[in-house]
């Protein structure tokens, strides 16, 4: 959640939509945005949702998986800020693929599947990424068999 700070007076509050974040804490209008910026968090983050499982595959990639299916990789990066790929539905899509830091997914968007590349700055802040994963998992389980989201306890109830 993000953590709310007193006002701080703008000359130009619009300005604040123009200016493009720097790296770590930014501050918009008053509320400050985090960015992600190093796969350990990504990688507590995932670790985190439950029944998942954790590989380094695809040159070094980090992948992670709910019932064997892949959720989340992280992987590129283009030397000052960590990609972060996930599935998402297709309103998200349609609404990511043109926000400024995120892209259709190479390889996998161009196949006709609805995932996006978290890779550049401004992109989204730690929150909405790690809302964006979250929903990435539940996709991904969404898609397992009934059994196999018995058997790990997944979607029940």
């Amino acid at each position: 959640m993000a953590k709310l700070l007193s006002p701080v007076k703008y000359a130009d509050p619009k300005s604040l939509l123009r200016q493009r974040p720097i790296r770590g804490n930014i501050f918009i209008g008053m509320v400050e945005r985090r960015y992600l910026i190093n796969y350990t968090h990504y990688n507590d983050y995932c670790q985190s949702l439950g029944q998942t499982t954790y590989v380094m595959q695809w040159g070094n990639s980090h992948v992670w998986k709910v019932g064997g299916k892949v959720f989340a990789i992280g992987g590129w990066d283009n030397g000052k800020y960590p990609g972060v790929t996930f599935k998402v539905s297709e309103i998200a899509f349609e609404m990511l693929a043109d926000t400024p830091g995120c892209r259709p997914a190479p390889y996998l968007a161009s196949r006709g599947m609805k995932w996006i590349q978290h890779y550049a700055e401004p992109g989204l802040s730690d929150d909405e990424l790690k809302a964006y994963l979250a929903e990435s998992y539940r996709l991904v389980s969404l898609g397992l068999t009934k059994k196999k989201q018995k058997e790990l306890g997944l979607n029940q109830g």
